[in-house]
């Protein structure tokens, strides 16, 4: 088979068209897999993270309440029920 210019030509394109097209199928596959790991870490872990946040605050709200007593001998300095008048 003879190649002329114009096969030459259309032969090129079409390795063109042919690379472009597995690039861009390549490519949504791995944004499909993006897109799960982002739905796994938002949905699921985040909330976990959420709740070790407040667990460590509530810690550390603990901890220093109990430093104010045993150095003042008072109960704790703020009052989270205040009286009712």
């Amino acid at each position: 088979m003879k190649l002329t210019i114009k096969n030459k030509l259309f032969l090129g394109f079409d390795l063109v068209v042919i690379i472009v097209a597995i690039i861009s199928v390549n490519s949504i596959t791995k944004l499909d897999k993006v897109n799960q790991v982002e739905h796994q870490l938002i949905d699921l872990r985040l909330p976990t993270v959420m709740a070790g946040i407040q667990l460590t605050d509530g810690n550390h709200l603990s901890l220093a309440s109990l430093r104010g007593y045993m150095i003042r001998g008072k109960g704790p300095a703020f009052n989270l029920y205040p009286p009712v008048v």
